[in-house]
Formats: structure tokens, sequence, C-alpha cells
């Protein structure tokens, strides 16, 4: 009641200053304020439904309190942006998308019925061979006690009705136990006759046309249409190949920034010596250091379960030996760039720190018998000192620098999802919270709180036993109790479970996920498309452009005067040069051919080479 009575009062604050209805931008003419009031009528009408009759509980009512969680969409621009991207732009080509896919299955769903209907019927006694002879007792193989012998479909799916046809089609578009549903109807004998192994094999030609054109074609167009609707929406379909390497050039400059060197090189004998070994990015040091991780990845896949005593202290001490060498480079590093630049770069700070932690933890593990845990500590950290390559190589560097910049959009995303997830948890808690476990339940595998929830729509979220978990969910009398309030009662309900479970695998497989492969290709496609040209900018240039850089900013602050930016620009030879010329035909290139001519009884050319092509003099 405090927090409906908290939105209340936020309701008429914002409508006393935009209006309500009638104002250019009032209240209900924006699509997020709506929403916002949808929740807000829905917080009083649970409020009023909790004083007026408490024992009122219906499965609905408790589904529609969960439309709370929308509000949370309302309060960020950058959700709302994001999820107007995904969903609301490209909603018609999504739908256009299903109505075939509806389309497509529903003919093949009703083939089925006609095809399969009340024959996946089998008695739970292997004697017997006729549904006449399934009467009476048998000893149960697993159990060792006398059963009642039982003429039914063991599986919790079939194809008897045209509704559970249907559902179980969308579930094999799915490629979730397609394979295990065709060995069933493999084994089909007749009506009234108990299934026999591969009896009807050609049933599985069925099964494999209706999966490799629907899973492969009809979910191919789904996929097609949802990445193709968010790049026209955020205008990337439109770009060209060269505008598209711009923008990809503009990610790689945007993520540079100036080195952590001493304004001027030391003149120490062994000042310099280290100085020199810290900056060199393909050195002695630099290779070393590669070389000694690579190593110390290598003896940690060589440990197994059950090794022996002295072949696990060989293995220690190698292992400290490339640690001990690793460490030498810290005060190589400390002397050479001095105590200011070597805590300014974070990254390193770290990886000195976990190499030390790692260094002490491998003396314990030569020098005393270590326990488990500090093993395990050691090989965690062992495993993050492999971060360490990733500075060492161009590629892996440049990717790494393309996360980072990338990263908004990428956090962005992942918002959204945590909000879809969060929505639909807390209504399959709302829904299905009192629902008895079935048999792919568990005590983690429910939805009694929301923590158990929240994990196993993460679960679901890549397809992972989504159907098994929906067919628990729809579980009737004479296989539940029932009472006279939802909330006395354990069953499921079958229409609620598959809608939910259905727009959920939708939502998070094809929707969702598709997003994040479009995500991935916009914001680092330089990285491996060819056409985007990763050699546009090299690491190489990039170090080049840093070392001139330095001349005009010694601090390495990053800022300098606009006057000292043409010094820079005419010094540097790669793509990044504002030069009107090139080398062979500035000036002083000129003036020093014409001293040489002099000297040189020399003929003028018909042809000059300019840009690596040979042009006519005029």
């Amino acid at each position: 009641l405090v927090i409906t009575l908290i939105f209340t009062l936020e309701f008429f604050i914002v409508t006393s200053a935009i209006g309500f209805c009638f104002t250019k931008n009032s209240y209900l003419k924006q699509a997020w304020k709506r929403i916002d009031f949808i929740v807000l009528v829905l917080m009083w009408i649970d409020v009023f439904v909790s004083l007026s009759n408490p024992s009122y509980h219906t499965r609905l009512y408790f589904a529609v309190k969960s439309l709370r969680t929308l509000r949370l969409v309302t309060l960020s621009p950058i959700l709302q942006n994001t999820i107007y991207t995904l969903f609301v732009s490209g909603f018609r080509g999504i739908l256009d998308v299903v109505i075939f896919l509806l389309f497509f299955a529903i003919p093949y769903s009703i083939y089925g019925y006609l095809l399969f209907a009340d024959l996946l019927m089998r008695c739970n006694a292997e004697d017997v061979q006729f549904m006449e002879q399934c009467q009476g007792l048998f000893v149960s193989p697993e159990s060792g006690i006398l059963v009642s012998k039982v003429w039914a479909n063991p599986e919790n799916f079939n194809f008897d009705t045209l509704a559970s046809s249907l559902v179980l089609h969308l579930e094999i578009l799915s490629r979730e136990r397609w394979v295990h549903v065709m060995g069933i109807a493999m084994d089909i004998m007749g009506p009234g006759i108990q299934p026999v192994q591969d009896a009807s094999w050609y049933t599985s030609l069925y099964f494999v046309a209706y999966f490799m054109f629907g899973s492969i074609f009809v979910l191919t167009l789904f996929i097609t249409v949802v990445i193709e609707n968010y790049r026209r929406f955020t205008g990337v379909s439109l770009l060209t190949a060269d505008q598209r390497r711009y923008i990809d050039l503009k990610k790689q400059i945007s993520s540079v920034n100036p080195s952590k060197h001493p304004p001027l090189v030391p003149t120490g004998k062994y000042q310099k010596l280290c100085y020199k070994l810290s900056i060199e990015k393909h050195g002695i040091l630099h290779n070393t250091t590669a070389i000694l991780l690579l190593l110390i990845t290598l003896f940690s896949m060589m440990q197994y379960q059950g090794q022996s005593p002295t072949y696990k202290v060989i293995l220690n001490v190698f292992t400290l030996l490339c640690t001990l060498g690793l460490v030498i480079e810290i005060p190589i590093v400390w002397v050479g760039l001095g105590p200011r630049n070597f805590w300014a770069k974070r990254w390193n700070v770290l990886y000195y720190v976990v190499l030390i932690f790692t260094t002490i933890v491998n003396i314990f593990e030569v020098s005393f018998n270590a326990s488990a845990t500090v093993e395990f500590i050691g090989r965690i950290c062992q495993t993050v000192l492999l971060l360490k390559l990733i500075v060492k190589s161009d590629r892996l560097l440049q990717l790494a620098n393309i996360l980072v910049a990338s990263s908004k959009d990428l956090l962005n995303f992942f918002m959204v999802v945590g909000t879809v997830m969060l929505f639909f948890s807390i209504l399959l808690e709302q829904c299905f919270g009192l629902t008895k476990l079935g048999p792919n339940g568990s005590e983690y595998i429910n939805f009694r709180n929301w923590i158990n929830s929240f994990i196993l729509v993460l679960k679901m979220t890549t397809g992972e036993d989504w159907n098994e978990i929906m067919h628990d969910y729809t579980v009737q009398y004479p296989h539940c109790v029932i009472g006279k309030d939802f909330l006395d009662s354990d069953c499921g309900n079958k229409s609620l479970a598959y809608v939910i479970f259905l727009a959920y695998n939708v939502i998070s497989m094809y929707i969702l996920m598709n997003m994040l492969i479009v995500l991935v290709l916009e914001n680092f496609s330089f990285c491996y498309d060819i056409t985007a040209s990763f050699d546009l900018l090299t690491r190489d240039e990039i170090r080049r452009f840093k070392g001139l850089w330095k001349q005009i900013d010694p601090n390495m602050t990053g800022k300098v005067n606009a006057e000292k930016i043409i010094k820079i620009m005419k010094t540097e030879e790669s793509y990044l040069d504002c030069k009107l010329y090139p080398q062979n035909l500035q000036v002083y290139s000129l003036l020093s051919e014409y001293s040489m001519m002099k000297k040189t009884k020399w003929t003028v050319p018909a042809r000059i080479e300019v840009d690596g092509k040979l042009v006519k003099l005029q």
C-alpha cells in the first residue's frame, strides 16, 4: 500500500506538470507513460482486492501482479530505446514470420495427428503384445514388487489432439528432444499393439523432413528478419563499405590512450636498459614473459587426477621457477618506468599483485603439504595470469580495446535481457510457485522462490530442457491435489504453461540471442572482416603515433594546444597524416632531386611514379 501511494503521488505530480490527456505531450500520449498508468491501475486493483476479499486467489490474478516489473523499463531511457529497437520497430516483420511459421507448423500438426493419434500407447509390462492382454498384475523389474498392468502413454507428449500435436511440433522446431520423439514414433506397430523397436523406421522420414524445412529454413528466415529489422532501424544496412570502415577505424582510434612513460629517457646505464626492456613491445622481456606464461599453462594442463606425489612435486617446482622468472619483470618495470608510471597502469598493477600471490601459493605447494583449497586458489591465480597474453598479442589486445569501447551497447543489451528474465521469473513464480514438482524438478529446479525461478529461467534461455520443464507444470488431476482455492492446490495449468514457456522461448532464443549476434557483428566486424580491413591501422602505426605524440605531450596527459597538432600531423607517415602531397613530391624532396640533377647529366623522364602509378608529365 505504501509503494502504491508513492507511485500515485508521482502520477499526480507528473500529470499536473504535463497534463493527463488533452495537451500536446500529455501523460496518456506517451507510450511509456501508458505503461506506468496500467501498472498503477493494477496496483490499486491489488490493494482493493486484498482489503475487500483477502481470500480471493486465482492464478490469473497472481500472473497480473507480475506486470509491475514493467515499471523498471519506464525508469530508464536507455532501456526504453533498446526495447523499442528490439521489439517495437521490427514487430511487424517478426509477426509476419510468426504467422508464416504457424502456417508451416499447423498443416504438419494436422498430418501428425492423422498419422500418430492414439498410437503412442503401450503396456508397462514388456511381455504383452496386445492391449487386451494388458490386464492383471506383474512384478516390476525396477522395484521388484507387484504392480498393475496399465495401457497408457508413458511420455509427456502425444498426437492425440490437434492442440497437443501443434505444441509438440513447435517444440521440435526449437531442436529440443526431436530425436527422442522420432524414436518413439519409429516403434509404432499399430492401434492396440505393443510397440517394437524400429518396427516403423520409415516414419523417421516425416520428422527429418519437418526438422530440415522447419528448423533450418523457417527459423533461419526468422533470424534473418530479426537481424535485418535491427540493422534497418539503426541505419547500419544503409551504410556503404567505406562508411563502415570509417566507423570501425573511428572506434579503433577512440580506444587509443597515451602510453605511461617517463617524460625523459633515463640517463643511467641500468635505468636506460630497464627502460628499453620495458617499452619494447616485441623485445626480449616481452617474448620471455610470453614464453613463461605459456609454460605455466602447459604445466597446469599436465596435471591429472591420481598423479603420483613425485610427478606433482616436479610440476610444482617447474611452475614455481616460471613464476619466479615472471617476478623478475617487476623490478625491471619499476626502475625503467619509475614508480609513478608503474602505478598508473592499473592492469599491470593487478597483474603483478596476482603474480606475487601466485608465487606465494606455489612456494607453499613446494615447501609444505598444501591443502586442496590452497591448490585450488593457486590454479585460479595461474588461470588469471593467462590474461596477460592478451597484451602480448596485437589482435587480442585490439579485440579487448574494442570490447571496452563497445561495452556501453553490450551493457544496454544485457540490461534488457535481465529485465525480461526478471519479468518472466516473477511471472512463473507467481503462477507455478505451488505446483507439484515433476520428474525434471529438484530442490533447485523449481519456481518455489524468486532465486530458483531466476536461475531456472536463465537455464531455459539457452534452450536446455525448456520443454521438459514446461510439461512438468501441465500436471493435472489425478496426478495432483485440487483444493478449494489456488493456494490449496498443487496442480498446474496447461494453457498458461504453454503460452508462457513458448513466449519466453521465442523471445529469449530467437530475438534476444540474435540481437546479441548483431551487436557482436556491428562492434567487432573489423577484427575479423576482410572488407572492414583490420590492417587500415596496425598496432605498430599506433605505437609510432604514440611516440610522436610524446614529443608534444611529454607528460602524456592526452591533451595539447591545437597549434602543436600540425607538427605531429606533418611528421606522421601513415593513415593519420595530413600531407597534401606524397613523400616524393614534397618541396624538400623535389629540391634534393634537382640538386642531384645539376651534379649529374640527367634528362627529364616522360613519366614519374606518384602513389605507385606512372603519371605522364605535361
